[in-house]
């Protein structure tokens, strides 16, 4: 049997000790997670929408299965091209920059959007949680 094979077969039986221990670390960082009162989220601007899908069905899916209740902010490139890819994700999303203001979504009621460029970058304050 091939090497290849070997691990397949490892992977698809499964392991009680690291099922536990994934699970154990994912309540972990949930822990982690709701103790933050802010957490990102970057959007790239691509030509099609796999990226702003992806970005927002992450976010979602952090929100419901840990109960994230914080504010989340949504950086995005691309300008209003990808602004309008997530107003189509996000019905509450009003396309227009000037008037993107606040979306809410489960327990987050406060759901911002900023462009990404250097001057938004500069005032966002960063925290380093692992060494």
């Amino acid at each position: 049997m091939s090497d290849f094979s070997t691990l397949i077969q490892y992977l698809m039986k499964g392991d009680r000790f690291f099922e536990t221990a994934t699970e154990i670390h994912i309540q972990l960082f949930g822990s982690l997670l709701r103790r933050e009162k802010t957490i990102r989220f970057y959007v790239d601007g691509t030509p099609n929408f796999g990226h702003q899908a992806n970005t927002i069905h992450i976010m979602k899916r952090i929100i419901d299965y840990f109960g994230y209740s914080g504010s989340v902010e949504i950086i995005y490139a691309g300008g209003n091209t990808t602004l309008e890819k997530l107003a189509l994700l996000l019905a509450e999303l009003n396309p227009n920059p000037k008037e993107c203001k606040l979306v809410k979504y489960g327990n987050c009621k406060n759901i911002t959007f900023l462009e990404h460029n250097n001057e938004n970058l500069r005032n966002l304050e960063f925290i380093q949680h692992f060494a």
